[in-house]
Parts: structure tokens; sequence; C-alpha cells
């Protein structure tokens, strides 16, 4: 049986350059573009790893990842974050960050980062890629609107 991971952001063509990426190292992939709808997935059929995408500056990836992080503790997560998140004032404005995510990808990013922690995250069960799908850039088209918004502990 493969492993299953499940990619939550709003910009569809990310999530499908993620899977069929990951398909290729023979990881089963599920994406999923609205916020509350991803919570409730991994929450009814928890997968070996999450990638949240962080696409608004309403913090709305930041909020599922720490939603997740409440109920299901031990779940490994990466976030993607679009470019120059990382430098930016926007990164302090969200509590405790460094604690929720266990890996941070900047947009574009390169796909052996991302492997590397699925390798991780699923017991170095992966075989090997090719040098060239390691290589591989993801995201670079950039970031995409958000399609659901932070109320409370709710998302929308």
């Amino acid at each position: 049986m493969a492993a299953r991971i499940v990619v939550i952001d709003s910009d569809l063509e990310f999530g499908e350059q993620v899977a069929e990426l990951c398909q290729r190292l023979g990881v089963e992939v599920e994406t999923i573009a609205d916020g509350n709808e991803g919570v409730q997935l991994v929450q009814l059929d928890p997968p070996a790893a999450v990638v949240i995408g962080v696409l608004d500056d309403r913090g709305a990836g930041y909020a599922l990842c720490s939603k997740l992080r409440r109920r299901l503790p031990d779940l490994p997560v990466a976030m993607v974050l679009a470019p120059d998140e990382l430098d930016s004032d926007r990164l302090e404005r969200h509590q405790s960050l460094r604690t929720h995510a266990d890996l941070y990808l900047e947009r574009p990013f390169r796909m052996r980062r991302l492997f590397n922690f699925l390798n991780e995250s699923l017991g170095e069960r992966l075989a090997a890629p090719s040098e060239s799908l390691l290589d591989t850039m993801i995201g670079g088209q950039g970031p995409s609107a958000a399609s659901f918004e932070v109320v409370g502990d709710v998302i929308e």
C-alpha cells in the first residue's frame, strides 16, 4: 500500500504539480483547495504527511496548520510560503509560527526539499528518484488568491 499525503492549497495548479511529482515517487496524493474540507479529511483519515499552502495575507494556511497541530500533534506538516514570506514582517504576525510546521518551503522550491521531508516522514521508504526529478522546481508560477479566510478559529 502506497503512503498517502494530503496537499491543502487553493492554487490547484500547484497541488496538481506536487501530486504528479509525488506519484512518480510512489506516494498517493489527495489535493484539496478548501481549508475546512482539508482539515475534515485529515482528521477522518490521517495521512502520512500534509503540505499546506500559505497564499494570503490573512494567514489562513497558518490557522489550518495550527488547527491540525492541536488535533494531530504528531502529524508531519510542511508549509509552502509565498515568495519572500520568510523574510517579511508578515511572518512575525503569526504567533509561535516556528512551532507549527516541521518544514517551511518558499515558492519556488526544488522537489529535493519536499522529497527529503516526505522520506523522513515516511520512515525512509521512498525509492531514490532521478536527479532530474529532484531538481524540478515547484510553485514557480507564484501565489494565487486564497479561497478561504480565517474567522476566529473557523476557516471559511
